[in-house]
């Protein structure tokens, strides 16, 4: 038996022996997810005995972490831009760095008649179309996706955050022949007011080398962005102005040192006012640019 103290303790040191560098964090927060108790109840409860299941609990998740299991994987889900979402190995954790395009997005779409349109490429959890849906009331959206168990994340995340009403989810491949979504005989299947997307953007050669909660935990199809990094935008370059309102805007999220290639691109494609946008950390994370360039 040990107190909730104790408990914290033996899985801060667990976890820091196994070179977890935010081991205080993460033992706090599965000890939360094992005995059900906020932060105010585990200071109140420090000096007192967590019950054995829970402990034995605790203990098998911290097994788990140890082995570099992603946090947001062990507890099935992961904060967003206010939100509770759901996470599996199907999807990729959602990173703070991705808050930009919801901001990008909000921004585009806001001030804009009527009712608003967006579509979500490669849409993984869903969280950039459900983050962009919970900020604009008067927004719809439709989300697609290659995996048939990252649109089952998706379409929870809708109903968790109350805007499954106004989000529709379809499989569909945009990286791979013409893009009809007229075909996928869904609401919302454009011309978008706006079109977002991460795509994978890591460089083949790098994805070893990326930390085991990735390299590991995530899902490869969601990461691997070939040779440069940048195939996947190169393939769906020619989509985006046929599925964009005449004065629509795409928000892409670009991996380290993709701006200018990624700019480059849209600009080749006819697409103008295009700008860059850094995350907290000054590192150029977001590409905008608008249809009526073309």
């Amino acid at each position: 038996m040990t107190t909730y103290q104790g408990a914290l303790a033996d899985g801060r040191q667990r976890l820091a022996a196994a070179d977890i560098a935010s081991a205080a964090l993460d033992s706090r927060i599965l000890l939360k997810a094992a005995t059900g108790v906020s932060d105010t109840d585990l200071i109140a409860r420090g000096d007192s005995l967590v019950p054995e299941a829970p402990a034995a609990h605790y203990r098998t998740l911290l097994d788990r972490r140890v082995k570099r299991e992603p946090v947001a994987q062990i507890i099935g889900e992961r904060e967003f831009y206010g939100l509770i979402l759901s996470v599996t190995g199907a999807v990729l954790s959602p990173r703070p760095e991705s808050e930009l395009l919801v901001d990008r997005a909000v921004a585009a779409l806001t001030g804009r008649a009527g009712s608003t349109s967006l579509c979500d490429l490669g849409t993984g959890s869903g969280a950039l179309l459900v983050a962009i849906l919970d900020r604009m009331p008067s927004a719809q959206g439709l989300g697609v996706d290659i995996s048939a168990d990252a649109l089952a994340v998706a379409r929870a995340n809708a109903k968790r955050a109350g805007v499954a009403g106004r989000a529709v989810f379809a499989g569909c491949d945009f990286c791979a022949g013409p893009l009809d979504l007229g075909a996928l005989a869904v609401p919302y299947c454009g011309p978008f007011d706006c079109i977002v997307a991460n795509p994978p953007y890591v460089r083949t050669s790098d994805l070893d080398r990326l930390e085991p909660e990735v390299a590991l935990f995530e899902p490869r199809l969601a990461l691997d962005g070939g040779v440069d990094g940048l195939d996947a935008y190169r393939r769906v370059m020619p989509h985006l102005g046929t599925i964009a309102k005449s004065d629509g805007v795409v928000v892409l999220e670009i991996g380290v040192g993709q701006d200018s290639a990624v700019a480059d691109l849209l600009a080749d494609w006819g697409f103008g006012d295009v700008e860059t946008y850094p995350d907290l950390a000054g590192i150029a994370r977001c590409v905008t640019a608008c249809k009526c360039g073309r």
